[in-house]
C-alpha cells in the first residue's frame, strides 16, 4: 500500500512540475510579444523614450531567454540558471524603481499637455505605470 501511495505522489508532483512548465511558456509567450510591441510604441514619447525601450526590450530579452532555458537546455542539465536568475532579479528591481517613478509621475501630471498624438501627460504616464508593473509582474 506504500508502495502506491508513493506511486501517487510522484504522479502529482510531475503533473504539478508539467503545469508550472507549461504557466511559465504560455506567460512568456504573451509576455514577449507584448514587450516588443510596447517598445516599439515609445518611439513617440518624449525625453524617456530611450529608458522606456530598453525597459520592453531587457523583458522581452527575459522572457525569451526563460523560454530557450527551459525547452533547449534543460536536457542538458546546464547550470545556466544562475545568470538568469540574476538577470530577473536586476530587472525585477528595475521594474520596481520604474513603478515608483511612474506613481510619482501620475500623482503630478496635469493632464493637459500633449505627450503624444492621441494622449495627455496623464494617460501617458498611467501607461507608464501600467508597463512598470506589467515588468514587475513577468
Amino acid at each position: 500500500m506504500s508502495e502506491v501511495d508513493d506511486y501517487d505522489k510522484a504522479q502529482g508532483f510531475n503533473r504539478a512540475k508539467k503545469c508550472q512548465l507549461l504557466v511559465g511558456y504560455i506567460l512568456c509567450f504573451a509576455f514577449s510579444p507584448i514587450f516588443i510591441v510596447s517598445a516599439t510604441f515609445q518611439q513617440n514619447d518624449g525625453s524617456e523614450r530611450f529608458l522606456w525601450t530598453v525597459f520592453y526590450i531587457m523583458h522581452a530579452i527575459l522572457a525569451s531567454s526563460y523560454l530557450v532555458l527551459k525547452s533547449c537546455l534543460s536536457m542538458w542539465k546546464t547550470k545556466a540558471e544562475w545568470p538568469l536568475l540574476l538577470f530577473a532579479l536586476a530587472m525585477a528591481i528595475w521594474s520596481i524603481v520604474m513603478t515608483v517613478k511612474s506613481a510619482i509621475a501620475v500623482s503630478q501630471a496635469s493632464g493637459d499637455g500633449e505627450d503624444s498624438e492621441n494622449f495627455n501627460d496623464a494617460e501617458e504616464k498611467l501607461f507608464e505605470l501600467a508597463g512598470s508593473v506589467l515588468g514587475l509582474i513577468s
